[in-house]
């Protein structure tokens, strides 16, 4: 794999991490108030890289920020929202198939 599929690989990571701990912290509900050092922390993120990574996410309509004076209100938008319930959907296609696999495999023995 070369690095440019790499750092691309790792971006997308980044961006679903983010997307993840908002959505914990109840951003998909609601704007949340927090800074980007606070969100870093939880994900194991700079501050720098965090806020780097939150305008982006601005910019592809992936969020809605907005800055207050105790940091950032973020939520997700329409859009996070319907590309987080598309890989949750295509998360269960692919866990189902591997519980089904598991079913299949189960052997009981003993007596009756």
């Amino acid at each position: 794999m070369n690095k440019e599929v790499k750092n691309y690989q790792s971006e997308i990571m980044d961006y679903l991490s983010l997307l993840i701990q908002i959505g914990k912290m109840g951003g998909a509900r609601r704007p949340i108030s927090c800074t980007t050092s606070e969100l870093g922390n939880y994900i194991g993120m700079s501050q720098q890289t965090t806020s780097r990574k939150l305008t982006r996410m601005e910019n592809q309509n992936l969020i809605i920020r907005n800055y207050t004076n105790r940091g950032n209100s973020i939520k997700i938008s329409t859009e996070g929202i319907l590309l987080l319930e598309q890989i949750y959907a295509d998360l269960m296609v692919i866990l189902g198939s591997v519980q089904e696999k598991k079913k299949e495999e189960l052997v009981i023995q003993g007596k009756v």
